[in-house]
């Protein structure tokens, strides 16, 4: 099993809204966690160790690892 240790975040990229207005829509980030990620997607067995939140936030994070196959 191949390990990414390190940041796992939400970047808040810049939108326009439906009306026109300035908005910011999250996404899931960070380089080791793409890292991981990326492995995984490459076929490695791959594990993420860093910190995740227990806010809707965390959640965003560990359902993205989760759905390109990186255990918790």
């Amino acid at each position: 099993m191949l390990l990414a240790c390190g940041d796992a975040l939400i970047d808040f990229v810049p939108v326009k809204s439906a009306d026109g207005r300035d908005a910011y829509v999250p996404a899931v980030g960070g380089s080791c966690l793409n890292i991981a990620v990326a492995m995984s997607r490459l076929g490695a067995l791959t594990g993420f160790v860093g910190g995740i939140a227990n806010d809707m936030f965390g959640a965003m994070i560990a359902d993205h690892l989760a759905a390109s196959g990186v255990s918790l």
